[in-house]
């Protein structure tokens, strides 16, 4: 256990000498940390992928429907065909199930805003029944009360 009076920079595993001068503590290296490369999670990936689908590491696992998920691919180039058009024909049916779901989506939401604007009418209409009724009732008290005063 030192006292801080190395620190390691940003820039790579430089030691940085304390210049406080407090002491006591051992100059030494302190190592950075190196993310993984891309090739590691690549190769896990597929390992998972295949795995989870029960097929060998090159096939593409199942739709959402039969229970696999469409998994992620770090290839840049060398996309096969029949990849390329599955992936259009799952694009394209992502696509209409989207615009069905925004589109039922927003008349929910207006449907909604009318609901809401009819409960505030009917509220308002309520609330100033209330009060001609509270008004009602006060002056009947009141004249109740007076009767009963004489």
């Amino acid at each position: 256990m030192g006292t801080a009076s190395s620190l390691v920079s940003p820039a790579g595993g430089e030691v940085i000498e304390d210049t406080y001068g407090a002491g006591g503590g051992e100059a030494c290296e302190i190592p950075v940390e190196v993310k993984p490369k891309a090739r590691l999670l690549r190769n896990s990936f597929r390992r998972g992928a295949g795995a989870a689908a029960g097929a060998g590491p090159g096939s593409l696992p199942r739709g959402a429907g039969a229970g696999g998920l469409l998994g992620a691919s770090f290839k840049s180039t060398g996309s096969s065909v029949p990849e390329l058009e599955y992936a259009a024909a799952e694009y394209e049916r992502l696509k209409k199930e989207y615009e069905i779901f925004r589109v039922s989506k927003n008349q929910e939401l207006l449907s909604m805003g009318r609901r809401e604007a009819k409960l505030d009418t009917e509220n308002k209409r309520l609330r100033a029944e209330l009060q001609g009724l509270a008004a009602v009732a006060r002056s009947r008290l009141t004249a109740a009360w007076n009767s009963w005063q004489r």
